[in-house]
């Protein structure tokens, strides 16, 4: 038997992510971004205009995580939360030309590290890694 969780795919998958976060929120704070926030400009990116709810399941987060991340980003003029004509309790979640701006300036940074992390593996076994990693969270139901 091994000590420590070394052996673990899942211990290695969170200090990996553990990582990862620690690093792009060092990266991004040098634009006044966290990566938790750049998480949700960039879900809006692709899929504009999504209710609180929807988002929040998106992105695996609670409403209580999500709720401080989009007053924040608001309050910075990112993103917008328009009524819901039909149902004026729900809004949905827009980004503003300037949250599209953040997210640009964001995604190439983003894009920078990511390169740096992961070159040690070459771009065949890049497409090898990204294919098994995208498998094992389709295969993860995470309900919120």
């Amino acid at each position: 038997m091994q000590n420590g969780y070394d052996h673990l795919i899942g211990y290695n998958i969170i200090e990996i992510s553990r990582k990862v976060n620690v690093m792009m929120n060092k990266a991004l704070g040098q634009i006044d971004l966290t990566f938790p926030q750049y998480r949700v400009l960039s879900r809006l990116f692709i899929e504009e205009g999504l209710s609180h709810k929807d988002l929040g399941e998106r992105l695996s987060l609670t409403s209580q995580t999500l709720t401080p991340i989009l007053a924040l980003l608001e309050r910075k003029g990112w993103i917008e939360r328009k009524k819901n004509t039909e149902d004026g309790r729900h809004k949905f979640v827009f980004l503003t030309d300037l949250g599209i701006k953040k997210r640009h300036e964001a995604f190439e940074i983003v894009m920078i590290h990511e390169k740096e992390y992961f070159q040690i593996f070459g771009t065949e076994n890049t497409h090898q890694l990204l294919e098994w990693l995208h498998a094992i969270n389709m295969n993860l139901k995470l309900e919120i």
